[in-house]
């Protein structure tokens, strides 16, 4: 259920700037954030991000109920967007791990 709320509240994000349906072709050649079933074009890891917050924040839950949101360049996850909207390498958290993108710091800039 968590993925689903997430999954709508990310599609209304992203109905004026995104297209879900991806082709194959674009696919493999786009960095993408995956919410559910879907898979989202984004042009960065600062926007994966920004997005990825703006759902959460529409949502309203907290942390309990919000999953990481996956990472991919193709079809090989990269990284993954973290509750508190920072982006990390790899597909979990780890000790000493430092942030791919850090929201906080893009907020201080």
């Amino acid at each position: 259920m968590q993925a689903i709320v997430t999954a709508a509240a990310l599609e209304a994000v992203y109905r004026s700037q995104r297209t879900p349906n991806l082709t194959r072709m674009q696919f493999a050649e786009t960095l993408t954030i995956k919410v559910g079933r879907k898979h989202y074009a984004v042009a960065s890891l600062a926007e994966a991000s920004a997005l990825y917050c703006a759902a959460r924040d529409k949502c309203g839950f907290g942390a309990s109920r919000v999953p990481n949101a996956p990472i991919f360049e193709g079809s090989r996850q990269i990284a993954y967007v973290s509750y508190n909207g920072r982006v990390w390498a790899g597909k979990e958290w780890q000790p000493d791990a430092t942030p791919l993108f850090d929201n906080r710091l893009a907020a201080e800039a």
